[in-house]
């Protein structure tokens, strides 16, 4: 005790005699003085100077004590309001953000950092020229295992040496994806032969629902390992095929598969117990029509939604015959081209969305002409009725881009007389054609000119010559994205 004066301190208690009870009800005045006393003087220190306790320090441990004997509160310490809130919606918040607003989120505190940095992860959308830096970013786990959609642009990439790097290090970047359900490579067409390898052989990830690649060869060097993705739902690919396709590629492979984009060697061989409801195939002009009949027998009782893709070589054909001009003639499309001829074959009661894409390698100039269909004998009501009751009679949207939509000097007045041959012709209630007028142009895609017929039945006042139905007609010309309309109907 000498010794503990000498130093100018006292005897600190106990832990076990700090320990006191809390005030509660029916506690007396003099209770809390006594308790307030014994928690404060033990812990007084004199001030070596003037051998007295500074007032200060008094009134400090006496209010130190007091709140100690405060009650405490049941509940327990109530969270932050941005820390209470649920992962889930910060992450649904955080979609809606543009990726640099995301950026400065994650420098605000860590609990919101560690959110916003798995959502910037999560969807990568990556050019070549930024690839390295992320594929060396997802060698940290925690980003590797939030990454679960990435589309990858390969348009630019040159060279067999850095195309065969960017693949094996594409390789390696989804091996370390753990759970990766979205994979797109686009412009990966011109990739060399040789540089295809199996990128998919180390992934991770079981639980991929979604692949596109526009490059056959890395498709089919990839096939073991995609073939073992058996929650796909969504496949595009192989678009390119010959008739020499490997046996081993099926589509029954993914027991899962809706929606598929491919060539028709690809699609011959899906089985009529396939899920697929939304189809999108590459024909040629020339076996169009046998192949919708194929399709419609195999898949006809559940399409929901379907494109075509139509590859015209020569600029003349009546039905199924070939007439071939000379390489500097002008190119002329006739009505057997017309979507009704490729709506003839079908038979789907559940279609609802059909379109119609012309492509074609050639560099000619095409044109068509007046020919309609709706006064032809074999178009007259009968095959009206079978459309609406028979053969597609759900089909309310169909979309029409002809090859020679930019080049015919005439093309409005031909559009618009497809226009009513289709609504005559077709059950359909809308109508889309390449832009008929010149509009403001911005950058939401192609140019469209959409035709509806109107809810109400009552003539616009702006419909087409030949136009005697009851309903009338509206259209609305502008610039829309409709490349995915097909897949998403």
């Amino acid at each position: 005790m000498d010794a503990e004066r000498a130093s100018g301190s006292v005897a600190r208690p106990s832990r076990a005699n700090n320990e006191a009870p809390q005030i509660r009800p029916g506690t007396t005045r003099e209770d809390v003085e006594a308790e307030v006393l014994r928690r404060v003087v033990p812990n007084l220190t004199r001030d070596p100077r003037t051998g007295r306790v500074p007032l200060a320090t008094i009134e400090r441990h006496v209010a130190a004590a007091l709140q100690a004997l405060q009650p405490r509160p049941n509940s327990p310490r109530v969270a932050p309001a941005h820390q209470s809130m649920p992962k889930e919606l910060w992450c649904e918040v955080f979609s809606h953000l543009r990726r640099q607003d995301l950026v400065d989120v994650a420098r605000t505190c860590s609990h919101l950092g560690g959110i916003a940095e798995e959502c910037l992860y999560r969807r990568a959308k990556l050019e070549v020229a930024g690839f390295v830096p992320w594929s060396q970013a997802v060698m940290a786990p925690h980003r590797a295992d939030a990454v679960r959609s990435l589309t990858i642009s390969l348009d630019g990439l040159e060279g067999r040496a850095k195309s065969a790097g960017t693949v094996m290090r594409l390789a390696g970047a989804l091996a370390r994806l753990t759970d990766l359900r979205d994979l797109t490579l686009v412009g990966a067409g011109k990739l060399p032969k040789s540089c295809a390898c199996d990128i998919l052989e180390a992934c991770k990830s079981t639980r991929l629902r979604k692949f596109r690649c526009d490059n056959d060869a890395l498709v089919l060097a990839s096939w073991s390992s995609l073939s073992k993705q058996a929650e796909v739902e969504e496949f595009r690919g192989l678009f390119h095929l010959t008739d020499d396709l490997p046996s081993e590629v099926q589509p029954s492979a993914f027991p899962c598969l809706q929606v598929l984009d491919s060539a028709m060697p690809f699609v011959r061989r899906v089985t009529k117990d396939s899920r697929i409801t939304h189809l999108s195939i590459r024909v040629p002009r020339l076996t169009a029509v046998q192949e919708l009949e194929r399709v419609s027998v195999v898949l006809g009782d559940q399409l929901v939604a379907l494109r075509v893709i139509r590859t015209i070589f020569a600029p003349r054909t009546v039905g199924n015959d070939w007439e071939y001009n000379p390489p500097f003639a002008d190119g002329r499309l006739w009505r057997f081209d017309s979507p009704v001829i490729l709506c003839r074959a079908l038979r789907a009661p559940l279609l609802q969305f059909f379109e119609l894409r012309d492509v074609t390698p050639t560099k000619m100039r095409w044109s068509t002409d007046f020919e309609t269909l709706r006064d032809e004998p074999g178009f007259q009501e009968s095959f009206r009725v079978e459309q609406r009751t028979e053969r597609i009679p759900a089909l309310t949207t169909l979309f029409w881009r002809p090859i020679w939509a930019d080049a015919a000097q005439l093309f409005k007045p031909i559009g618009l007389d497809h226009v009513v041959d289709i609504f005559k012709l077709l059950p359909v209630r809308s109508l889309a054609l390449p832009l008929m007028e010149n509009v403001a142009r911005n950058d939401h895609g192609e140019g469209w000119s959409l035709f509806r017929r109107v809810a109400d039945g009552q003539p616009s006042g702006g419909e087409p010559e030949g136009w005697d139905e009851e309903d009338g007609l509206l259209r609305g010309d502008g610039y829309a994205d409709l490349e995915e309309q097909w897949a998403a109907w």
